[in-house]
């Protein structure tokens, strides 16, 4: 259900004013008394669930919390009915027992910053927009969990199963992925800043950036303006090469190869060092696409070809023979010098040269400048496409 911001405030307040919303205190109790006796008694029965084995008692127990509610006529629990309405509940700094069973729980809007959550079974719980800042998360089991625009600054994650689980918008800086289970998790338009991902699984399914909907940079690169945010995205980029490495998914590693070099470039204040790496990545793309390579080499012969056939110091200083007579290209229509031209870009481009088409003056120069060209260009394309065939 979509949730306006005076409802997410009202959601909150219930749990510390519950008689503005028509829960009736019981005399001789104060309404902060009662509204600490309700967090409570909820408190225990997620604490009681620890020690249950059974899967079928933990959701009885599970499902006391609801018909304590209903007694006592808390408001809005009708609109979760599938689950255990926790949303907007300050949790704040508890340490529940190991092992914690949530299932169909609804946390989200909750505070639970510096809470104690380790070995917690929070399957598919919703933790949207929850605060979470610095919680222990250890070795959790939060398979398909909601954790949409999730506060998690400095959160515990380490080895926490996350397969699933959806963390678009969140906010990870600082978070401990280390041994996570990434497997199939969103994580499009994460705050990802010093987030660490040593020995985290991650598999095809698993989403930094999101394809379908054309975003190619994560959220870091896409905010940058100075060189600081760019070193963020650079840094970034690197840890999810790597992780992406150490999974055996080497295209995907080659992709965020290829923004934390632009990044790298853009971080830079040398301005011979950033023009150097700009031409690289706007020809060749770091010999890591082949497409964008071919497309260079073959823009760069037509371009080549344009200026033999149009240029008249170029097109009257190149010659060629017919068996007896030796002709300019300036000397020949207009549609058969195109050609010719293009055809001498190409035997240049490759370097093939075989001799019916030669130049003199100024026009040796431009073909030495294709020459190279070409040579650069087919070694970068023959590395690039060696690399794809070898990482697919």
């Amino acid at each position: 259900m979509e949730y306006t911001k005076e409802h997410i405030v009202e959601l909150r307040d219930r749990w510390v004013h519950p008689s503005r919303y028509g829960v009736k205190i019981p005399e001789g109790m104060t309404e902060e008394k009662f509204a600490e006796e309700i967090r409570d008694k909820i408190i225990g029965i997620i604490n009681e669930i620890a020690e249950i084995k059974n899967w079928g008692q933990e959701e009885e127990k599970l499902s006391e919390i609801q018909e304590y509610q209903k007694m006592i006529d808390f408001p809005f629990i009708e609109e979760v009915a599938n689950s255990v309405d926790l949303r907007g509940i300050d949790l704040s700094r508890i340490e529940f027992a190991k092992g914690v069973y949530l299932w169909r729980v609804d946390l989200s809007f909750s505070n639970l910053n510096w809470v104690k959550l380790q070995n917690a079974d929070l399957f598919r719980t919703n933790l949207q927009k929850a605060d979470l800042q610095r919680a222990n998360l250890q070795e959790a089991d939060l398979y398909g969990a909601n954790l949409q625009n999730a506060n998690l600054f400095g959160a515990n994650l380490q080895e926490a199963k996350l397969l699933m689980a959806k963390l678009q918008n969140a906010a990870l800086h600082w978070a401990n992925l280390e041994n996570s289970n990434l497997s199939g998790t969103n994580l499009t338009n994460a705050d990802l800043g010093w987030a660490r991902f040593n020995g985290a699984t991650v598999n095809s399914a698993t989403k930094f950036i999101d394809p379908e909907k054309g975003i190619k940079k994560i959220k870091a690169e896409r905010e940058a303006n100075q060189k600081d945010d760019y070193t963020a995205a650079y840094e970034i980029y690197l840890k999810l090469k790597l992780l992406y490495r150490a999974n055996g998914f080497y295209p995907e590693a080659d992709n965020f190869l290829y923004r934390e070099l632009v990044c790298r470039r853009k971080a830079k204040r040398q301005k011979i060092s950033v023009a150097t790496d700009w031409l690289f990545d706007n020809l060749f793309a770091y010999a890591l696409k082949p497409l964008v390579v071919l497309r260079t080499a073959v823009v760069g012969i037509v371009a080549f070809a344009l200026a033999f056939a149009n240029c008249p110091l170029l097109s009257g200083h190149i010659f060629f023979h017919t068996g007896k007579d030796i002709f300019t290209l300036a000397e020949i229509g207009f549609l058969p010098r195109l050609w010719k031209s293009f055809y001498f870009s190409v035997v240049t481009f490759s370097t093939l040269g075989y001799g019916d088409m030669f130049p003199c003056g100024w026009a040796q120069f431009v073909v030495i400048l294709e020459a190279l060209f070409g040579l650069i260009a087919m070694g970068i394309f023959v590395v690039s496409l060696a690399r794809r065939m070898m990482s697919a």
